[in-house]
């Protein structure tokens, strides 16, 4: 009887030891996502940085720095692709999520805050057909972006889910303070 209780007693610590081992694998598995997503935005930002040359002496007002578009993974973190497509052939896809970033920023020497509205206006190309998707999407409004209000630069991202069998070709970003298009550039995928 004695040799059985050691057993058991045996079998409940190694249990014991197993479910501690799982929590800690889940523990460093949460870790290893949130310093994976860290890294990308510290990438980002000295992506920023990089791109922080000065503005030409003949720009004045806002100026639209950089503008990214990548596909999103299951679980939220982004793939890599920067040129997102997805094709209509082969078996019917899920709607895809995709995350836009976008840098703008106020030439020169500003003296007061930029305040103002970006949409984007994205072009894609589903079953053969041109089709228009437009941000901010009234219709889910955390899908839109964000108003702008800043002095010198200000960072604004976003996801959206791309249609079934959809194709981005291009995306037209447009800052507006005031009903006023102050500018305007489109990025072709």
């Amino acid at each position: 009887m004695a040799d059985r209780d050691r057993k058991d007693a045996l079998a409940v610590q190694l249990e014991n030891q197993l479910q501690i081992d799982r929590a800690a694998q889940e523990q460093a598995q949460r870790q290893l996502k949130a310093l994976e997503n860290e890294n990308a935005r510290l990438k980002e930002d000295l992506s920023f940085f990089e791109s922080l040359l000065p503005t030409p002496a003949n720009s004045k007002g806002v100026v639209i720095r950089s503008f990214r578009l990548q596909a999103l993974n299951d679980g939220g973190r982004e793939t890599g692709r920067e040129a997102v497509r997805t094709t209509a052939s082969g078996p019917a896809q899920e709607p895809q999520a995709l995350r836009y970033r976008l840098l703008v920023q106020q030439s020169g020497r500003p003296e007061r805050d930029f305040v103002g509205l970006v949409s984007l206006t994205i072009s894609l190309q589903q079953g053969g057909r041109p089709w228009i998707l437009q941000l901010p999407d009234t219709t889910v409004p955390e899908a839109g972006p964000a108003p702008l209000s800043f002095r010198h630069y200000q960072r604004v991202e976003g996801t959206f889910e791309l249609p079934e069998g959809a194709v981005v070709r291009s995306v037209q970003v447009k800052i507006q303070a005031n009903g006023e298009v102050r500018a305007q550039q489109t990025f072709t995928m």
